[in-house]
């Protein structure tokens, strides 16, 4: 779990700290290469947005089950440190 949340943090620091890389689409000419260049890159744009969609709903998704497990683990520990707290007191007495 340790190494999800680095992973984690890296990822989302280097997205945020290295510069955009948008091309930008131009029709150069009117000829059917030149129109083809301009389509694809087009749908290279269109392929790039629904990829980092994906991984961005993914980390969400993640994010939550993780928060989840956070809690269960929470409870546990609660449940755990009562159950050595009343073990002490009886040992007192």
């Amino acid at each position: 779990m340790n190494k999800l949340k680095i992973f984690l943090f890296v990822f989302i620091t280097l997205n945020i700290v290295s510069p955009a890389k948008a091309e930008v689409c131009t029709l150069e000419g009117d000829t059917a290469i030149e129109i083809n260049r301009y389509n694809q890159c087009l749908a290279n744009q269109m392929n790039n947005s629904q990829r980092m969609q994906m991984e961005m709903n993914r980390l969400r998704d993640e994010l939550f089950i993780l928060r989840e497990e956070n809690q269960k683990l929470k409870q546990k520990l609660n449940i755990i440190q009562l159950t050595l707290k009343n073990l002490f007191l009886k040992l007192e007495l």
